[in-house]
């Protein structure tokens, strides 16, 4: 490439992309339903209440889900040619291709190059706040071209994996881990979700023990999260924010340090 003149890909993504805050972190996992979008929310939301400034972008352009989360569904404005992100209502600002589509009920039907540099887009034009702290990038599940495009151009500080302790999930996220790994992104460590729940004044674990889990992907056992019925129907009816999960409280003191 040092030799070369052509404006390929390769030669373009060392070039210095801006960074759109103080800290960008990559929330990812190598399997879908393992709630990372929950997390993704959650940890922007302590962050936010630490006196933070902060952003997310939902990358997972196919399957969005934050903007329902947050319960915010109502389509972006534009500024000039850049949409304006939406703001929940604990104070952080997001964008999700769920603000963007015109019916969310079809499918996006694009070649996975042209999604990336859609989420690509997200990242680079949207009229974020100049004086983000942090921004979390809820990326798409699995190793595709999404998470690699933008792993290779946007200039992450660390990135937080999100699984559930499962053998069917141990695998797929020892894959995604590797990737990170592989584009110089620091694993900051695992947070196992829905790992287990109440049963009277003790708790039963849903599979794996979380930290032989954690050791077998390879990375820090960041936080276990039960599996809560009322965080499930704060979700669904867009209240995340309300959601108070302590065992997080953990993972966002050290995203902030």
């Amino acid at each position: 490439c040092d030799s070369c003149e052509t404006q390929c890909e390769s030669s373009t993504a060392d070039q210095k992309t801006p960074k759109k805050a103080k800290r960008i972190v990559a929330v990812f996992s190598g399997k879908g339903g393992t709630g990372k979008s929950v997390i993704t929310c959650l940890l922007a939301d302590l962050l936010q209440r630490m006196g933070n400034r902060v952003a997310v972008l939902d990358a997972d352009l196919e399957n969005p889900s934050i903007h329902y989360l947050y319960g915010t569904v109502e389509p972006a404005e534009a500024d000039g040619d850049r949409l304006v992100p939406m703001t929940a209502e604990s104070g952080v600002v997001f964008l999700s291709m769920g603000n963007v589509e015109k019916d969310a009920g079809q499918p996006l039907l694009s070649y996975g190059k042209d999604i990336a540099e859609g989420a690509l887009y997200f990242y680079l034009n949207v009229k974020w706040p100049e004086d983000l702290d942090f921004m979390l990038i809820d990326m798409p599940s699995g190793i595709g071209d999404v998470p690699l495009q933008l792993g290779t151009i946007i200039p992450f500080d660390g990135a937080v994996c999100v699984s559930n302790p499962s053998d069917l999930c141990d695998f797929l996220v020892k894959k995604s881990v590797g990737l990170m790994k592989m584009i110089m992104i620091p694993v900051l460590g695992v947070v196992e979700n829905k790992a287990w729940i109440e049963a009277g004044e003790g708790h039963i674990l849903l599979g794996t023990d979380p930290a032989e889990h954690a050791a077998a992907i390879g990375v820090p056992l960041l936080a276990v999260v039960p599996h809560s019925l009322e965080l499930s129907v704060m979700a669904d009816f867009g209240r995340i924010s309300d959601a108070e999960v302590p065992e997080l409280k953990s993972v966002a003191e050290l995203l902030a340090k």
